[in-house]
């Protein structure tokens, strides 16, 4: 399962001294959210005790995991919120954790976040965060730190809102990327500074997201979450009455990939870059930051054809663990009490409260006076003592939040890596560590080769030229830029002239030309960047729904691409853009098919590489715009280096 493509000694944290001594265990920190910690998955087979493996294995060493603080739901640090705040949502839901207020006061100040850490990490808290597990580790131990595992952002983003289509209906662009910028590339990058000052000797590994759910989801699927998360409700009724009602059920499972899918490119972009600001920097690069990529496709996402997720949400889902986190689930005994209190709240009125209601809520407010949450307490207290309307809604408030709460953990690992899903990152994992310690091994041994192919193919090219040639060398040292190897993100910003059809059919996608293999089959990838347009046919008119305006007269429109783990710099030849075929070719009624480019900007993993002006360029079904980009490699010539020379349009 493991399998680096050329394995090493040992070098991270050799021992000093007597050779005879055994040598110190390469030691491993881990930091982060459900990802790190591995939902659903038993300990000894998350993919943190699968690195330590393959490390150590690497090493010919003993790996140990020196700390492990992640836990599911643990978000990067606080966020302020309209509804609580968050420091104190937590102590109102676990008061048990605090044994007195100057712990209680410690943790409001984000002084001590400690007792969080009583709480079973796979139930879903905020706390404690990502920041505070970095600086809880004593500064000698963060110094004997050998690798760092490090994640977070989706939990301070909040990805169910994001991708959620009844959040922010077609604004979810204007909504979120300001945010998912703010978190993804300066949080993050934040943390990976306090991760080195914490272990300054330490590999640090970034891992990023994969989609939740995308194009390859199995619609029926989707549909199926969809009524079963929002309910036989009034709305899902009507939808069943008449069918253009129910195409719009069939438009919000489209938006809903569609956020998905762009989210995490989005995320994805911003961590890259994260990574590549934190190697440009030499006080944050250290040893390395390196970006360990999901390397999911579509069909890996949920409801795909293989997934590499949980896609379990019904009670009781069978991930390996489940039973386990019922059982330390805080107040999970009293699920069935709370339901029951909470539909007669709902079918009672205040003014006439049965006994056998109130009997029922006094045997409740037993439990929740010992364990809380101490909002609900209060929330039954007030309305045993008056049962107005107001206290009637606070109760069925404060009891349907708790309910929600325990049922989420229940089906915590929805939508987390599978076994699967863990041992793809794992692989991920070690196989970039050892890319980074050989390369960084030829680098100091002045051989600076083997990024790029073997002559005849494509000449003899050192790495630093390689990087050149991509404008992907800074002006810093080599190691701060041997990262761009793997090519992780792509960011095109597309200009298109006022001049170009309006109401565009075909889709637009951005096409690597990579080099073929040996037996001449192309290897070429190809990523569609718009969204999928929604083409309904209403005579007399054919109705091209979008849910942006993609290649529309005089837009500008961001592109961000998640490469799955698939590219790397050297294979890489060129850049087109193409258009695929008309999906309304032999529908009479007027609509786009002719695309006019102005400007394309294109970045490779944050670093911005490409911008080229067009004039007077147009494109139709099945056309391309090559894009002039990379210039081509050196080629060798009887014994001699040339420049390449191509011909492009």
């Amino acid at each position: 399962m493991l399998n680096p493509r050329r394995p090493r000694g040992p070098s991270v944290g050799a021992p000093q001294g007597n050779p005879a001594a055994p040598p110190e265990p390469l030691r491993i920190a881990a930091f982060g959210d459900s990802l790190m910690w591995g939902q659903g998955l038993p300990r000894d087979r998350t993919f943190v005790r699968q690195i330590a493996a393959g490390l150590g294995k690497l090493h010919k060493r003993k790996a140990a995991i020196a700390v492990d603080r992640s836990r599911s739901g643990a978000q990067i640090m606080p966020r302020a919120t309209n509804r609580t705040d968050q420091r104190e949502q937590f102590l109102d839901r676990f008061p048990t954790l605090f044994t007195n207020r100057p712990q209680r006061a410690r943790f409001r100040s984000g002084e001590d976040e400690g007792p969080a850490t009583k709480l079973y990490g796979e139930i879903p808290a905020a706390f404690p965060t990502i920041r505070w597990q970095i600086r809880a580790v004593d500064d000698a131990l963060g110094k004997k730190i050998d690798v760092v595992l490090l994640n977070g952002g989706a939990n301070d983003i909040d990805f169910e809102d994001v991708i959620s289509p009844r959040e922010f209906p077609g604004e979810f662009i204007e909504q979120f990327d300001g945010l998912i910028r703010a978190i993804s590339h300066d949080d993050v990058l934040d943390l990976i500074r306090r991760a080195r000052s914490k272990c300054p000797r330490a590999i640090i590994m970034l891992f990023g997201y994969g989609a939740p759910i995308s194009y390859g989801s199995r619609q029926s699927q989707i549909r199926k979450f969809f009524k079963y998360e929002y309910g036989n409700d009034f709305g899902w009724a009507i939808n069943k009455l008449s069918q253009n009602a129910f195409k719009d059920i069939e438009r919000l499972i489209l938006e809903a990939r569609i956020r998905s899918v762009w989210a995490q490119g989005r995320a994805q972009h911003w961590m890259r870059q994260a990574v590549s600001d934190a190697n440009a920097n030499a006080a944050i690069r250290g040893p390395g930051v390196l970006f360990i990529p999901a390397g999911f496709n579509s069909s890996n996402s949920a409801f795909g054809n293989t997934p590499f997720l949980h896609q379990e949400y019904e009670h009781p889902v069978s991930d390996p663990v489940q039973k386990e986190r019922v059982r330390r689930c805080p107040r999970q005994a009293h699920l069935d009490k709370m339901r029951s209190a909470a539909l007669a709240v709902a079918v009672s009125s205040p003014a006439n409260t049965p006994a056998s209601v109130l009997k029922a809520l006094k045997a409740l407010q037993d439990v929740i006076d010992k364990e809380g949450p101490e909002s609900l307490a209060k929330a039954l207290a007030a309305y045993l003592k008056a049962a107005s309307g107001r206290n009637r809604r606070e109760l069925a408030r404060t009891l349907n939040s708790e309910i929600t709460r325990i049922h989420r953990a229940f089906i915590a690992s929805f939508l987390h890596p599978n076994q699967a899903g863990a041992n793809r990152f794992a692989n991920n994992a070690v196989q970039r560590y050892s890319d980074h310690q050989n390369l960084v091994d030829d680098i100091e041994k002045g051989q600076n080769l083997g990024a790029a192919p073997a002559a005849p193919i494509g000449g003899p090219e050192s790495t630093e030229d390689l990087l050149e040639r991509f404008n992907l060398r800074g002006a810093g040292a080599l190691l701060d830029d041997i990262g761009h190897l793997d090519v992780d993100s792509l960011s095109l910003i597309v200009v298109t002239a006022r001049t170009s059809d309006a109401n565009l059919a075909p889709d637009v996608s951005l096409v690597v030309k990579r080099r073929p293999l040996a037996d001449g089959k192309p290897r070429d990838v190809e990523y569609r960047l718009n969204f999928p347009y929604d083409i309904r046919q209403n005579l007399p008119i054919v109705v091209i729904r979008k849910f942006y305006p993609h290649f529309e007269p005089a837009q500008t429109n961001r592109f961000t691409i998640d490469t799955m783990n698939e590219l790397r710099l050297e294979d890489i030849v060129g850049f087109e853009l193409h258009m695929g075929v008309d999906p309304l070719a032999n529908n009479p009624l007027p609509h786009g098919t002719v695309w006019r480019p102005i400007r394309v900007n294109l970045e490779i993993n944050g670093r911005p590489v490409f911008d080229r002006l067009f004039n007077n360029v147009q494109v139709g079904p099945m056309g391309n715009v090559d894009l002039g980009y990379p210039p081509a490699a050196p080629v060798l010539v009887a014994g001699s280096v040339v420049t390449g020379q191509t011909m492009r349009q």
